[in-house]
């Protein structure tokens, strides 16, 4: 009689966790999309799903970092190299992109000055994508400086220092 070998996962992913995050994301996504088409009813605020998730995201990596015994400039190299090219691409695009759809971004926002009011952080009439905005993301460092931490319309908040 012959002895099956179980295959043991080499992986050291928590699947809850994972699961749980995968949620929390979802959650402001919807939120997102709810808000911005005028949803008033209502709907838990999404801002707690984002601390979930960035709980949750902190935990894991540095998890992943002791777990796997690995260096830690090893760790932010490649973290790197997975993540700027695709947000330099990212810049690009809503840098070529913001002029078209500003105007619309204005329209919507003056449909509800009660959750949109003029000269709020969140005003799509003054996100300016100029030379010292866009160097200010390509070099991670946006989040230091509260004026340029909430200056495009990207979801940076998440790569950079927090305020």
């Amino acid at each position: 009689m012959a002895i099956k070998e179980e295959k043991v996962s080499k992986s050291k992913e928590i699947y809850t966790l994972s699961f749980l995050r995968g949620i929390a994301s979802l959650y402001v996504v919807i939120a997102h999309i709810m808000i911005w088409g005028g949803y008033s009813g209502y709907f838990p605020n999404p801002k707690v799903a984002v601390d979930v998730f960035i709980f949750i995201s902190g935990f894991l990596i540095f998890g992943g970092i002791f777990s796997k015994k690995r260096n830690l400039s090893v760790y932010l190299k490649h973290r790197f190299f997975r993540i700027a090219p695709c947000y330099y691409f990212s810049i690009l695009i809503f840098t070529l992109l913001y002029p078209y759809v500003k105007e619309g971004l204005v329209y919507i926002q003056s449909l509800d000055r009660v959750r949109w009011p003029i000269g709020s952080i969140y005003d799509a009439g003054l996100v300016v994508y100029d030379l010292k905005n866009i160097l200010m993301h390509v070099s991670f460092i946006f989040g230091f400086f509260p004026k340029y931490s909430q200056s495009s319309y990207m979801g940076d908040w998440s790569i950079g220092a927090s305020k």
